[in-house]
């Protein structure tokens, strides 16, 4: 639906909507693909729990600042040694799958299971997520310029960080991890202490999150459909539609849950 939308509206190809749905031109999972992985974890998840080994719980004391930050410099490298084969952007055929960064989502996947296990999100204090905060801001904005500027990225292209056998690579695979673990370990040090309240309002947009991910690709390309002609700097228009697009998902959404059958699945 959403690629008919973008070439027959957008792109302007006489095209029809059953020529998309025949078996024989279906583009995979799309935006699903997140979904995808994660039925596939918890099944795996759910296997190993039905082994002897898996019945036993992995005790493990919360990870110390410096263990973190290994852990996020070894997901880099291994990362690092994917992409010298497979750079950034390649995906599996029809899964949608970015094997380039799909290391880390297993990873994580597993360490969130053992965090939950063994009750990690307790011992992340606001100060311990502050400072994290200010060390990933550092990264982003001098570490990340610096990275690009003097490896070269002006003459080079942004290809050269994202693949190959290369320092480039190396060190913007190792600098990925460490700013998106640590942003994972300052957001909820920070949210723990001034953000963790949900009045009615963000509990009925929190209850239909799921919706709006599912739908909101082809909502959001339907959109841009409609005020293709619409000829404003894009700038301004990012800012005239956005809120126009937040309350179609979330609207679209909140009223899909009320439907009997839907409201089971979102």
């Amino acid at each position: 639906l959403t690629v008919f939308i973008c070439n027959r509206y957008i792109n302007g190809e006489d095209v029809s909507l059953l020529y998309y749905i025949s078996p024989l031109h279906l583009f995979g999972f799309g935006p699903m693909w997140f979904v995808e992985a994660l039925l596939i974890f918890t099944f795996v998840y759910v296997l190993w729990k039905m082994t002897k080994v898996g019945t036993h719980s992995i005790s493990m004391n919360a990870p110390s600042t410096r263990s973190i930050l290994i852990f996020a410099l070894l997901l880099g490298l291994g990362q690092f040694v994917i992409r010298i084969w497979l750079p950034v952007g390649w995906s599996m055929p029809f899964t949608n799958f970015q094997l380039p960064h799909f290391l880390q989502y297993i990873f994580l996947f597993a360490f969130g299971l053992v965090a939950y296990e063994n009750q990690w999100l307790d011992t992340i204090t606001p100060i311990m997520g502050w400072r994290w905060f200010v060390a990933v801001q550092l990264l982003i904005l001098v570490g990340f310029p610096l990275i690009f500027v003097l490896g070269g990225a002006a003459e080079l292209g942004p290809e050269a960080f994202m693949g190959g056998f290369g320092w480039r690579n190396l060190v913007y695979a190792l600098w990925e991890q460490v700013v998106g673990i640590g942003m994972i370990v300052a957001l909820l040090g920070i949210f723990k202490s001034r953000f963790n309240t949900q009045g009615i309002l963000a509990k009925r947009l929190s209850a239909s999150a799921y919706g709006v991910y599912v739908f909101h690709a082809p909502l959001i390309v339907l959109l841009s459909a409609i005020f293709l002609s619409f000829n404003i700097p894009q700038i301004w228009k990012f800012v005239v539609l956005s809120p126009v697009a937040l309350l179609l998902c979330f609207g679209f959404a909140f009223l899909l849950k009320k439907l009997p059958m839907a409201r089971k699945v979102f």
